[in-house]
């Protein structure tokens, strides 16, 4: 396994190649995001015949300098999504940080440019938690649709992301 990258630094086609994992179907790299937590998401960049795109890197790059403005707009998606349970712990979960765990980019898919796998996780009781998964479509730079899921990563498996 080589190195993280950290979410500040802007993907080339040449980063992607020297310091990405190469796979059967696509590259693949740990990205930093909190140093302060340690926390890390996995980046999916899938190949076409010739490899991958620059429009794949501009897409990813794109959507990482807009992760703040986006993050508010699932923040808001988020809440209005909470079960009755879930709005007596208001506080707690409006104090929780987004959990980026997944950004999977495909190459021409004709329903969206990027998926974005998500979420929060809170204290349900004693030792044991629960997490609150968001799977965001974008398309043109912009989110196209968000749901709420009980398990992205069966979902996602599902619509042939990763």
């Amino acid at each position: 396994m080589k190195k993280r990258i950290d979410k500040s630094e802007i993907l080339t086609l040449e980063k992607i190649k020297r310091d990405f994992n190469l796979m059967d179907s696509f590259y693949f790299s740990e990205v930093s995001y909190d140093d302060d937590d340690g926390k890390f998401f996995d980046l999916y960049l899938w190949l076409n015949k010739s490899g991958i795109s620059d429009n794949q890197v501009e897409i990813y790059n794109r959507l990482i300098k807009n992760l703040e403005k986006y993050s508010i707009e699932i923040n808001n998606f988020i809440e209005s999504t909470y079960s009755n349970f879930e709005r007596k712990k208001l506080e707690e979960l409006n104090s929780k940080k987004l959990d980026i765990d997944v950004i999977s980019i495909p190459d021409d898919n004709e329903n969206f440019e990027a998926v974005l796998v998500c979420g929060k996780q809170y204290k349900l009781f004693g030792l044991f938690k629960r997490d609150i998964g968001i799977r965001i479509e974008f398309k043109n730079g912009m989110i196209n649709s968000m749901e709420r899921k009980s398990d992205t990563t069966k979902e996602n498996v599902k619509k042939n992301v990763y």
